[in-house]
Order: structure tokens, then C-alpha cells, then sequence
């Protein structure tokens, strides 16, 4: 059995390609007695540098020689950040070398390599091997501006003189296509034109090609999870009537450009991103955020649980831009709370079981609530029942009180009494919704738990009961246990998984609930900033809300708006609200 070895490596340097540029060469030294070996158009996959991030990442070789190995790259997120601020001597596993070797058609004595955006990184190697087989090479460049352009220095030290073209600066403006079309058109179908870049401008150059009569090959870039052909996870379509799947990482990642189903590959969406005319000018977004009968100024909302009063007189907080305050969870008497140890943190998260430690509803009304409607925000007050008749009970109490909303808990998972235990059944949570409907009428909001099987079912039956509105997700039940005393993490064993860990759990469940209800969403779980909470929108919230996160980023609330607004003019919308429920569904 063929087995991919794991090799370590020294950081030689770590330095931009080129003065000004934005691309970052890594150059290692594998350690001594190392029988790496890689041949043209393999790539290496690193392991994460993030400790949110499972996936590894992948990188073409652009150059090796002896135990020496390059990568270039351009800082994308999270991981390319940290391999970027890599030191001198820092130790790192690689593995590989992944995907298969590039091979030229015999017949052809020339070649046309286009590297588009930073596609130039994974040509370098190919051209290298052209030139040594004596073929005729020309290699033409593209990106939104110079500074993207990659691989220049290592074609300039081939002697290979490049054609460039940017969509801005200075020079030949334009699209790279315009350079291959211009080539081709003298070129008679003798030369082979190698092609990496985004998939539009691969499509493209497929299409040139098939019109010329040229043969043509192209290197694709697409998520990979293992990077070693074992998950399946980044195939592509092809062969008679798309049905034939190969996998980037162990096919590829080149492949012959009439092989590929292109509609499958490049994924086309039903609608084209509007062009932002606004970029550069100060424009205003309305932020108005309408859900069912409250109008509030922003869609941003706190968590229950995570923001208490003390913390918003003292300055602590950060609640200027929240549309609503909401409180923490309310019961008709005071509750000490779970036993410590009562939080821990996981992975990408924090577990929780807090069990809902809070004054009872008569010190909140003499004490806190007068204190929250100072502020001039709508209040929302979240409350939680042992039975039916405490959700009853405190909803009446609530009459008249000044409040903005009535958030019902029915998913609270660390309580033994009530809380999940009514979230979980659509005919107890209608049953508590409707109780509540009867002795009140302030607009009702229902927080939903994602630990059922049909999130939907019980938003259907919530809605018919008399809710106005839902919030979703609340806490995955959860646990952690210490390996070395063999004892739970958290004092109540079992507890609510809250932070990043749990964002793609709550953009499923938002879709689905929006799908199966006409009333507002209010969408919550992982949110880490506006673009998060864009995601959200577009899924199908009208608002959203923070909690975990605005206890480490205390201005989370503030930068969560504008960077809001950046998506929305982004797509064209003048508008927050024209964000919700606008995901574009692949036919």
C-alpha cells in the first residue's frame, strides 16, 4: 500500500515575492536524510495554522532543489496569516507531495501558459519543465493589480520574458482572455495553452481553445479536506454527459479542459452581484430592521444570557448600535444557578451550563428594568417557566411594564425543569405559547432549540399558537470531560456548546425554519461579526444577534453594523433588510 509520507521542515525565510507585492514566499529546508521528491504540478498540503480551522491547506511546489522547497501564496484568511508570519527556524510538517504530474502533448512544440490571479504560482514548475524539453514558451499574467500578480520573480529568473495585464494601474488593462484571444488568433492551433485561475477565466480560455482548435489544459483549485483522495470531497464532473468524477487532489489538479463539464464545474449563479457604484463615496444604509410588529433601527440584537444590566450602566458593554436589549433569562423566583465549574472552552467555542442564575421577577422590576429603559432602546425580556403557569404568570406581570417583547426560552438544554424539556415536543412548545398569548398581548418571540429532529415542526407549531416571531438557534446540548481526573469539565456534566463551533448548525437551521414559517427570524448561534451576520440574513433572519463573541470583542456590536453595511452595498442594497433570505439556490 502506497503510503504519503509526513516530512519536517525549517523556515528558511518567510518575505513578500517581490517589494510591494502581496504575495508571500515560503522557503524550507526539509531536514537531512529526507527522500522528498516532487514532480511538476504536485502540490504540498500544511496543517492548519488557525486552532479553529480542521481542514489542511494546500500549496502548489513552485520550486525544489536538493532538500530545498518554495511555496507562494496570498494571505486569504486565517491560515495564510499565520503561515505568513512563520519566523526563521520555525519547525513545520508537511505533507505530500499530492496530485499528479503534468505532461505535455508530444505533438505540441509550443506552449501558452495564463495565470490568472495568482495562478502564475502554479505555472512556474511547468514552465520550467517546457523550456527543458525545449518547447517554445510564452506566459502571460493577469490580476486585479500588480502587486497580485505571482511568480514574477521566479519566470525572470528563467529568462522567460512575461506578458502582463491588471484590471486597474498602470500598463495594458483589461482581462487576461483578451491577451490569450489575441495569441491565438496567429497561432493556427499549433501551440498547447496551460491554464490557472479562477473558474470564469478557466471556462473562458476553454472556450478560446475549443474555438481555435487549440489543445488545453487546466490546473483547478477547489476545498479540499484530506488533500490525498480519501474524502472525496473536491471532485469534478466530466467525461460523456458529466456523469464521470474524478477528485482534484489525487486526478489532478490539471486536467484536460474538454473533459471537464463545465456547467457543473463553474457553478454559475442564478442572479450576477450587482457592481458596487457607491465604492469610494460616503453613502447611508438604512439599518431599519422590521420584525412582525416591532420596528427597531438596527438588526442587531445581545443574546439572552450575555449581557446584564451592570455591564451596560458601567461602560463595559457595547450597545449603542443594538436595535433591542435583551435581558437575561427571568424566573418568576430567584435562582442561585448550576454548580461550578459552570464554563469551560472547547474548540472554536465554550460550554456553558450557567443554569439561569438570575433575580427573580420582583427585584427585575423594581431594580433592573428601570435601569434598562433608561437607555432609550427597546427591551426584550426573556423568560423562563418551570410549567406552563410560570410562563403564563410572568407574561401577565409583564403587562404594562414598558417593555418592547416577551422572549419565551423552551431550549435552555442545562436546567433540569422546563427550559428543552418544552422546546423539544411541538405540542408542549405550542401548549406554553399559547398560554403566554392568553395573558398577554406584547409581541411574543420563541427561542427555538436545534436539538430536535425537525426544527421546522416546532416553528410551525409555535407560530400557529400565537408567536410573532422566533429566535434560533439556542445552545447544542453538550459535554467535556477532563482525561487526567476522568471528571466532567462542567459541574452540571452536560451543558450548552455555544461560539463559532456551532455557526453552520444555526445557517441549516435558519433555512429550514425559514422554508416551513411566515414570521421573522431572529438568527443567533457563532456569530463573530457583520459578515457572520450577513450570512445569517441572507439566509433567512431579519436580525441577528451576539453572544459568546461580545465577551472577547467588546466593540463586536459597533463593527458588526458597518461591516453589515459593506455587504449590503457590496450586493447593491441600500438596505439591510434586502439582505434577508436572498441565498441564490443552484438549479
Amino acid at each position: 500500500m502506497k503510503k504519503t509520507k509526513i516530512h519536517q521542515a525549517t523556515v528558511l525565510s518567510c518575505r513578500k515575492e517581490r517589494k510591494r507585492s502581496e504575495v508571500i514566499l515560503l522557503k524550507l529546508k526539509l531536514d537531512e536524510g529526507d527522500n522528498f521528491t516532487a514532480k511538476t504540478g504536485q502540490f504540498v498540503i500544511l496543517p492548519p495554522s488557525s486552532e479553529t480551522s480542521v481542514m489542511p491547506r494546500p500549496f502548489t511546489i513552485v520550486d525544489f532543489k536538493g532538500s530545498e522547497l518554495s511555496i507562494l501564496f496570498r494571505i486569504a484568511g486565517k491560515n495564510t496569516r499565520g503561515y505568513a508570519q512563520l519566523k526563521k527556524g520555525a519547525r513545520i510538517e508537511i505533507f505530500g507531495p499530492h496530485g499528479k504530474e503534468i505532461k505535455f502533448h508530444p505533438k505540441n512544440q509550443s506552449c501558452i501558459f495564463m495565470g490568472g490571479g495568482t495562478g502564475g504560482v502554479n505555472l512556474v514548475m511547468p514552465v520550467k519543465k517546457a523550456l527543458a524539453e525545449g518547447k517554445k514558451v510564452s506566459v502571460t499574467l493577469g490580476a486585479k493589480n500588480r502587486n497580485q500578480l505571482a511568480g514574477l520573480s521566479f519566470f525572470n529568473r528563467l529568462g522567460v520574458k512575461v506578458k502582463t495585464i491588471t484590471e486597474i494601474g498602470f500598463g495594458r488593462t483589461g482581462l487576461i482572455t483578451e491577451l490569450l484571444e489575441e495569441a491565438l488568433k496567429d497561432d493556427a492551433g499549433v501551440s498547447e495553452v496551460i491554464a490557472c485561475g479562477p473558474k470564469a477565466m478557466l471556462y473562458a480560455v476553454a472556450n478560446l481553445c475549443k474555438q481555435y482548435k487549440n489543445k488545453c489544459q487546466v490546473t483547478v483549485e477547489e476545498m479540499m479536506a484530506c488533500g490525498m483522495g480519501a474524502c472525496k470531497g473536491c471532485a469534478i464532473f466530466g467525461g460523456k454527459e458529466g456523469k464521470k468524477v474524478k477528485h482534484v487532489c489525487s486526478d489532478g489538479p490539471t486536467f484536460n479542459a474538454r473533459w471537464i463539464a463545465w456547467p457543473k464545474f463553474i457553478r454559475a449563479p442564478l442572479i450576477q452581484v450587482r457592481e458596487n457604484k457607491s465604492a469610494g463615496k460616503e453613502v447611508k444604509v438604512d439599518f431599519t430592521c422590521r420584525l412582525g410588529p416591532l420596528i427597531f433601527k438596527y438588526p442587531i440584537l445581545n443574546c439572552s444570557g450575555t449581557l446584564d444590566i451592570d455591564a451596560c450602566c458601567d461602560g463595559s458593554a457595547d450597545i449603542q448600535m443594538l436595535g433591542a436589549l435583551v435581558t437575561k433569562g427571568l424566573s418568576l423566583r430567584e435562582r442561585a444557578g448550576n454548580p461550578m465549574p459552570r464554563v469551560c472552552e472547547t474548540p472554536a467555542g465554550m460550554l456553558n451550563a450557567i443554569g439561569l442564575e438570575y433575580v427573580g421577577l420582583e427585584r427585575f422590576l423594581e431594580e433592573a428594568l428601570p435601569r434598562f429603559l433608561k437607555f432609550g432602546i427597546p427591551v426584550i425580556v426573556n423568560i423562563n417557566g418551570v410549567n406552563v403557569e410560570e410562563y403564563a404568570e410572568l407574561a401577565r406581570q409583564l403587562n404594562d411594564t414598558g417593555i418592547a417583547a416577551i422572549e419565551i426560552n423552551i431550549s435552555c438544554p442545562n436546567v433540569k425543569e422546563g427550559g428543552m424539556l418544552f422546546g423539544k415536543n411541538p405540542g408542549m412548545a405550542a401548549k406554553v405559547v399559547n398560554a403566554v398569548r392568553r395573558a398577554t398581548n406584547l409581541p411574543l418571540i420563541v427561542k427555538l432549540t436545534p436539538n430536535v429532529t425537525d426544527i421546522g415542526e416546532i416553528a410551525k407549531a409555535v407560530e400557529e399558537a400565537g408567536a410573532d416571531i422566533v429566535s434560533l438557534i439556542n445552545t447544542l446540548e453538550a459535554a467535556a470531560i477532563d482525561i487526567w481526573t476522568r471528571k466532567p469539565r462542567i459541574g452540571n456534566i452536560f451543558a450548552g456548546l455555544s461560539g463559532p463551533a456551532i455557526r453552520s448548525v444555526a445557517i441549516a437551521k435558519i433555512i429550514q425554519v425559514f422554508r416551513a414559517v411566515k414570521i421573522p427570524i431572529i438568527g443567533m448561534g457563532g456569530n463573530e461579526n457583520g459578515h457572520t451576520a450577513a450570512e445569517m440574513m441572507i439566509a433567512g433572519a431579519s436580525a441577528t444577534a451576539f453572544g459568546t463573541s461580545s465577551f472577547a470583542q467588546k466593540d463586536i456590536h459597533t463593527k458588526a453594523i458597518r461591516e453589515l453595511a459593506e455587504v449590503a452595498l457590496f450586493h447593491g442594497f441600500m438596505a439591510t433588510e434586502q439582505l434577508v433570505g436572498v441565498m441564490i439556490a443552484e438549479q
